[in-house]
């Protein structure tokens, strides 16, 4: 048997450090793909609670202003249109009747329009769910029959003062925190009771 001279090839040793190499790269490329998946998880969750915790303060400040149209006080004891109490936390809600009724309503009627529900805390979920009714989707409170999401939300009203005693009777700190799992996102924003006339 004669031996060729000059045959190129891998030797075993070329060949086992090649894979090894190729096993490494494919290894860290999935790594960084299952990190990047998991952080736009985040990213995206931490986003629809920002819009969360945004559409609580626009909730409580429309209470307000609807309170304010009504010539009502928005702080204070409850009454027909429902007030606020500082100190106490509240759930906000869609009122599912006011979006449905509302493109039919007269203006007169619009007036004790309600698109939120206000609730206090102790006694309703503080859950975000998912409801889905006659063909509508939107989030709002949850009912028996409503897909929970991964989101909590709570309103909490505190009472501001910045050392003017008209100001400390009048405004209150509106303080909107929405919580996912370990995470949470908080906006808060100062709301002046108009209907008191601070301003």
């Amino acid at each position: 048997m004669k031996m060729k001279k000059n045959e190129k090839g891998f030797t075993l040793t070329e060949v086992l450090i090649g894979m090894a190499l190729l096993v490494t790269a494919i290894v860290a490329a999935t790594n960084l793909l299952i990190g990047l998946i998991g952080t736009n998880k985040t990213v995206v969750q931490t986003m629809q609670a920002y819009y969360f915790a945004e559409e609580g303060i626009e909730a409580m400040r429309n209470f307000r202003d609807t309170n304010w149209l009504n010539n009502v006080d928005f702080l204070g004891n409850s009454d027909v249109l429902g007030r606020v109490e500082p100190g106490g936390s509240y759930v906000v809600g869609v009122a599912s009747e006011g979006w449905r009724n509302s493109a039919k309503s007269s203006a007169k009627d619009l007036l004790m329009f309600r698109p939120w529900k206000i609730e206090s805390q102790l006694e309703f979920n503080s859950k975000i769910c998912l409801i889905e009714e006659a063909g509508a989707h939107y989030f709002g409170s949850c009912g028996l029959n409503d897909k929970e999401t991964a989101f909590e939300r709570v309103i909490e009203v505190q009472p501001y003062c910045e050392g003017v005693e008209k100001i400390c009777e009048d405004s209150v700190l509106v303080r909107s925190t929405v919580s996912f799992g370990e995470n949470e996102v908080q906006l808060e924003e100062l709301l002046t009771n108009w209907k008191g006339g601070a301003i």
